[in-house]
């Protein structure tokens, strides 16, 4: 769903940086360790959606928890941000290691933000599509997946369009665009 909503922000022209958790935390540390931490985290705070992936999927680095309170506390109510977990937002702590750092924040993330739950069972399941739809090409499969379930992606879709600001703005205008992108 995150992929498909950070394609959605592409195609009404906007930059998405996506990355699964580990590895951007990795390429900050390179960053770190080569001297362009500053570039890198100024690339990852100006960029108007970031998407962090699978955020609980594998075993983090001890700096994770400030290097990701850092960014978000950095891109707090100047762009927006997007993480995916399968794992409860309860477990955060235990997953970083600093209540604190993940209360600031979840803080942060869940002022102006929502939170999504898709349930138990996997979103690719939830789905259903049978083994021919590999031979649809991607709108098509886009359009039966919205079809499925239109009330939250196209919530989501709209959220996140609206909280997007580039060159100062709000995209609330363009936020139309979701009833076009999503034919029912």
């Amino acid at each position: 769903m995150a992929q498909a909503i950070g394609q959605a922000v592409i195609q009404q022209g906007y930059r998405v940086f996506y990355r699964e958790t580990h590895a951007l935390l990795e390429e900050i540390a390179d960053a770190t360790l080569d001297g362009t931490r500053k570039e890198c985290l100024e690339s990852l705070t100006t960029v108007p959606l970031l998407i962090i992936d699978d955020f609980g999927m594998r075993k983090l680095p001890l700096t994770a928890a400030e290097e990701l309170l850092e960014l978000i506390m950095r891109r707090y109510e100047r762009a927006s941000t997007l993480v995916t977990s399968n794992r409860p937002v309860d477990d955060w702590g235990k997953l970083l290691g600093d209540a604190a750092a993940v209360s600031a924040m979840l803080d942060r993330l869940l002022h102006h933000g929502h939170l999504l739950k898709c349930g138990p069972r996997s979103w690719r399941t939830k789905t259903g599509f049978d083994s021919g739809s590999f031979d649809k090409n991607p709108r098509q499969l886009w359009r039966e997946l919205c079809r499925k379930s239109v009330q939250s992606v196209a919530s989501v879709i709209a959220c996140v369009l609206m909280k997007i600001k580039v060159r100062g703005e709000k995209l609330r205008e363009r936020a139309a665009y979701v009833d076009r992108l999503l034919p029912l």
